[in-house]
């Protein structure tokens, strides 16, 4: 099929083929029941934009390497069930993810380059981007385990915060400029049982009665007129890193005028 203009193919089901040869121009590729396959070669990636593959029936089909071939490809469906512990990199997992419907099942290793033995140490970011997206990566809670490097956590963080507020029950988005390294941080569930990294927010005893705060977001919300400061303390596994609290102080915004 090298040199044609044909995008979608859909393959026979069975055993029966082998190998197969796909154009340049391919947008959709689909895997569907074809455990026969020994030899799958593609003229060019730059086109592909939907693939499914069920990787239990894809014969010697090599996942990860195509699944880093397609780093630049345009996707905007995948679907990849049952993978069997393929070796990629956190770049190629991502593209796979970003701007894109996805349905990922299996397990999945994160690894520094490709071929590489060695396990990616993920970013904080990346590990609450992988919960976000497919809740508890450990346990394969929503069909998906990821493997990855576990690392220590440290965090640093200011003495004090700046909050605007512009009246009552605005909500002022997490405003403490935390730096987080490493990943080792539980994996819990919120109160309304969507799991999150443990990281949690409360105000100190002496706080504000007018401002609340989201224990899991670190989002403040001010009920009524606050004072003009309050302190918010910080856990990551249930273990404090600020006993003394983050001062918060308050700052009206007001709107400009003309």
């Amino acid at each position: 099929m090298t040199g044609t203009n044909i995008s979608n193919i859909n393959l026979p089901t069975g055993s029966r083929l082998k190998t197969i040869y796909f154009p340049s121009s391919l947008k959709e590729l689909k895997i569907l029941n074809n455990p026969g396959l020994t030899n799958v070669s593609f003229e060019g990636y730059d086109n592909i934009e939907s693939i499914y593959i069920n990787c239990d029936k894809c014969g010697n089909f090599d996942v990860a390497d195509f699944c880093e071939k397609i780093k630049n490809s345009p996707l905007k469906s995948v679907t990849l069930k049952n993978l069997n512990n393929i070796k990629i990199t956190e770049e190629a997992f991502k593209h796979l993810i970003t701007n894109t419907e996805f349905n990922i099942t299996g397990k999945v290793t994160l690894i520094e380059n490709i071929g590489s033995e060695n396990h990616k140490d993920i970013s904080f970011e990346t590990k609450k981007m992988l919960v976000d997206n497919f809740g508890n990566i450990n346990e394969g809670s929503n069909g998906l385990i990821i493997i990855y490097k576990p690392s220590d956590i440290t965090i640093d963080y200011p003495e004090s915060a700046e909050a605007y507020y512009k009246g009552e029950n605005v909500v002022i988005t997490n405003p403490f400029n935390l730096i987080i390294t490493g990943n080792k941080v539980d994996i819990t569930t919120d109160d309304d049982g969507k799991y999150v990294l443990n990281i949690k927010y409360e105000l100190t005893e002496t706080s504000d009665e007018n401002v609340e705060i989201g224990k899991f977001s670190g989002d403040i919300k001010i009920t009524g007129k606050p004072i003009n400061q309050t302190a918010v303390k910080i856990t990551i596994n249930d273990t404090y890193f600020n006993t003394e609290g983050i001062i918060i102080n308050f700052t009206w915004n007001a709107p400009r005028i003309g």
